[in-house]
């Protein structure tokens, strides 16, 4: 296997500063950048060599076997830059930036894109009317507008793609390898674009020891990327394509100060975010489902993208419990049921369990966030630690419902030895054999809240006293230091981390599909042992 990767990145820039008089001051920059990526790869095996010794330098000596493949990808990206800072008698602060894009990741008629933003900030602590407030050490306003513009992860997905069917087969006594369809292209595919708009306040009490940041902003996504699922007759799984807007409106705030300040140091953060995801628009208006495919083969379509809802919606059938006997089953009306099974909630009261009782069951955006950081220090000595909380998420553990599954496809977890048997022994768990495949229900929807001790960090740093007479001061400063990472969570979630995303590196078109545990790879707990120098 031999792989070859060249990245290439060319930036150019000029910045040019300049004052007139003492009130105005001027801050220039423009420049061009150009990026290419090239990748290609080379395959070869075989079996059955009569000696080892040739190792892979000669794979024609090998006698069954042999298969080769090879690929090349390639992408590129060029940008034009321009930015300007204005700076008025310290007071008045102006940002203009303008940018444009291209990407060979779009159409052709639709790889340029123009993305510009300005900002404007008041520094009312500096005006002569706030000389007498001291205690208030800074205030500043601040008013924002930008754009920006998102490219899929896909690399071509704006073109029809062939690739080879199958090993190929024998026509008319030679070996044929037959081509088809790989990717259906989108020639219209163009930029993802967001449009933010933002105000704040800073604030700042006695000298800085206490600082308050509060933000407001609204972003508006428009030609929002999406790989649409195609009918099954096409062959094809999906599209990518534009697909339409939504919108995420929230809060920020930061409260940062020092508690004591002395040869005992303490200072403390926390900040809280609260964002509120909603589609406002979709092509034709018509609801989109996601979620089957090579990457997700446990359940079917458990991702909706619907007007007036979050991006990040789960949709299936709403468990309420194991039917319990035979007479409960048959009360409930609904055809094809017995003792054991999944109480599924029928929506529309016809009798059936089919798509028409699918709802929407939870949602993987968070009701707000928290985090909270301290540093404390002693002489030589120093303490800091991070914590953060996730809050009103839910997630779709298909790790639980794969291993929850008694149909005999696969292992099953110690969980699931507490099946139904009878009257009273399970309202959860489903008894043996009953088919739950493939459908997406509240059984693996769960809690995904948590507080997690995100790092602590314990430091001693060598007094300079002694590292004037070690070494012959050859040692500016020397520290130890020890970290611990992710050593404490608390949540309800049962899987093994709740801080999970099983699409996160799928493809960029696929940020809808979030609050998913499919088999994710946990954060580690990590102790570390560190030793800084400096000489």
């Amino acid at each position: 296997f031999k792989n070859a990767n060249i990245n290439w990145l060319n930036e150019n820039t000029l910045n040019y500063k300049f004052n007139i008089g003492a009130d105005h001051n001027f801050d220039i920059l423009t420049g061009y950048t150009l990026q290419k990526n090239i990748n290609e790869f080379v395959f070869a095996s075989g079996e059955g060599f009569a000696s080892e010794e040739f190792t892979y330098n000669n794979l024609s000596a090998a006698t069954i076997n042999q298969v080769t493949n090879s690929g090349r990808t390639e992408w590129g990206l060029a940008s034009y830059l321009f930015r300007t800072n204005y700076n008025l008698k310290d007071r008045y602060l102006f940002t203009f930036t303008l940018r444009s894009d291209g990407s060979s990741r779009f159409g052709e008629d639709n790889r340029w894109g123009l993305f510009p933003s300005a900002a404007l900030a008041w520094k009312v602590s500096n005006e002569p009317f706030f000389n007498n407030i001291n205690q208030v050490s800074d205030l500043k306003l601040r008013l924002g507008y930008g754009e920006t513009g998102n490219q899929p992860g896909a690399l071509f997905g704006s073109l029809a793609l062939l690739e080879t069917l199958g090993t190929g087969y024998v026509f008319n006594g030679s070996r044929a390898v037959p081509i088809g369809p790989n990717v259906l292209g989108n020639p219209n595919l163009g930029w993802e674009r967001t449009q933010m708009l933002n105000i704040g306040l800073d604030f700042g009490l006695f000298d800085g020891r206490l600082n308050f940041t509060f933000d407001a902003y609204q972003k508006t996504t428009t030609d929002l990327l999406f790989s649409v699922p195609l009918p099954e007759h096409l062959g094809l799984v999906s599209v990518l394509q534009n697909i339409g807007e939504m919108e995420n409106n929230g809060v920020e705030l930061a409260l940062n100060s020092v508690l004591i300040d002395g040869p005992f140091r303490l200072d403390a953060g926390f900040n809280f975010t609260r964002n509120r995801n909603t589609v406002t628009s979709l092509r034709d208006g018509e609801d989109l489902l996601r979620g089957r495919g090579p990457n997700v083969s446990a359940i079917d379509n458990f991702n909706l993208i619907r007007e007036g809802e979050p991006v990040t919606t789960f949709f299936g059938y709403q468990v309420d419990g194991v039917y319990q006997t035979d007479e409960e089953a048959l009360a409930s009306g609904i055809a094809g049921v017995q003792a054991g099974d999944l109480i599924r909630r029928d929506i529309n009261g016809d009798g059936m369990i089919n798509d028409q009782d699918r709802m929407i069951i939870g949602d993987a955006q968070p009701d707000f966030t928290l985090g909270f950081n301290a540093n404390a220090s002693y002489k030589n000595f120093d303490l800091s630690l991070l914590v953060n909380g996730v809050f009103g998420n839910d997630i779709l553990n298909l790790n639980r419902f794969e291993l929850l599954n008694t149909n005999g496809d696969n292992n099953v977890s110690t969980e699931a030895l507490g099946y139904w048997t009878g009257p009273g022994t399970s309202n959860t768990i489903p008894r043996l054999g009953s088919n739950t495949r493939n459908q997406s229900t509240s059984l693996a929807l769960e809690d995904g809240s948590f507080i997690r001790l995100r790092n602590i960090t314990l430091g001693y740093s060598v007094p300079q006293s002694a590292l004037s007479t070690f070494a012959n001061g050859a040692f500016s400063g020397i520290r130890i230091y020890i970290t611990g990472q992710n050593l404490i969570t608390i949540t309800d979630y049962t899987g093994f981390d709740p801080e999970v995303n099983g699409f996160a590196n799928n493809g960029g078109a696929n940020i809808n599909i979030q609050g998913l545990d499919y088999g994710t790879y946990p954060r580690p707990q990590t102790f570390l042992a560190g030793l800084n120098i400096k000489f």
